[in-house]
């Protein structure tokens, strides 16, 4: 049974100079899960500096572990999962693997498929 993840992550500072509090991050999951007819079965919630790649933050490397095949994977905004360009892209090439679904409200979709705006999203990523 697959199962579906919301990733939230912020600093106290962003969270209050920039509005992307938590509360609102899972709420703009949540409505883009509903549009995608997927439920969610956890939320992830990390503080953190967002320089700390992925695999090393402890709430994210705890999800890395129980992900399994036909997962999904939310997450509001590209800054809140990655700020290394070369990171990230190691972890959607690890997830299209995996067959773990990545989610990005702000980019409108699944970056990890093989549909087009997965791969204009990854021959973007790959520019810079």
């Amino acid at each position: 049974m697959s199962k579906v993840y919301v990733y939230t992550r912020n600093s106290n500072v962003e969270a209050f100079e920039k509005g992307s509090s938590r509360e609102t991050q899972i709420k703009k999951c949540g409505s883009y899960a509903s549009i995608k007819d997927l439920v969610v079965d956890e939320i992830v919630q990390e503080q953190c500096s967002g320089q700390l790649p992925f695999d090393r933050r402890d709430k994210a490397f705890e999800l890395l572990k129980k992900l399994k095949s036909n997962d999904h994977i939310i997450c509001s905004h590209l800054d809140r999962f990655s700020r290394n360009t070369l990171n990230l892209l190691t972890l959607v090439e690890k997830f299209k693997k995996q067959k773990v679904s990545l989610h990005f409200v702000d980019v409108g979709g699944e970056v990890t498929g093989t549909d087009a705006m997965g791969s204009v999203f990854l021959k973007l990523l790959s520019v810079f």
